[in-house]
């Protein structure tokens, strides 16, 4: 299945940067949200970025793949239809 090349939107991911997630991250093409400085979590012992993309293919292909892999895994496509046919049945 290719999901990410399906769907448009804005991804929103929040990384430390001890072990260096936020970079991993911004090698696999998202990038830091400007206007949010990092944020101090003395409960992780970390530095926190959040970190979006707008657009699938400014990601990596590699890491789009492994997303469309995880949603497969975990049936995440049955659970958005659920919740986009439960949320039209309330509003309707």
């Amino acid at each position: 299945m290719n999901q990410s090349e399906d769907v448009d939107g804005v991804a929103i991911f929040s990384a430390g940067s001890r072990d260096k997630q936020s970079l991993t991250l911004s090698r696999l093409g998202l990038r830091s949200v400007s206007g949010i400085e990092p944020v101090v979590s003395t409960e992780y012992d970390d530095i926190i970025r959040v970190m979006y993309c707008t657009n699938n293919h400014e990601l990596q292909a590699r890491f789009r793949r492994m997303m469309d892999a995880m949603a497969e895994a975990t049936n995440l496509d049955e659970v958005l239809a659920t919740s986009s046919t439960i949320s039209a049945n309330l509003k309707g």
